[in-house]
């Protein structure tokens, strides 16, 4: 599959950079300037694509300091026991 077809599918070049990024790295937290950093993208188009998986419950926040983002794992557990 093109890379211009995955940008279709998903919205956005960003959005598929930024899933890749937390699926790839499930157990590990991530600040938005780590993602933006990681994905070298604006850090304001990266913290907009960030509100809206968060917004759907893909990502969560750790009550740290500053604020944290990992894969939910209270989603990937659920899914796992209906299997």
């Amino acid at each position: 599959m093109s890379k211009h077809a995955l940008d279709i599918l998903f919205g956005s070049g960003l959005r598929f950079k930024l899933l890749k990024f937390f699926f790839r790295n499930p157990d590990v937290y991530f600040s938005d300037l780590d993602a933006a950093n990681h994905t070298q993208e604006d850090i304001n188009l990266v913290r907009k694509e960030l509100k809206v998986m968060k917004e759907i419950r893909l990502l969560r926040i750790a009550k740290r300091s500053k604020v944290i983002l990992s894969q939910n794992a209270e989603k990937k557990k659920k899914e796992n026991t209906k299997e």
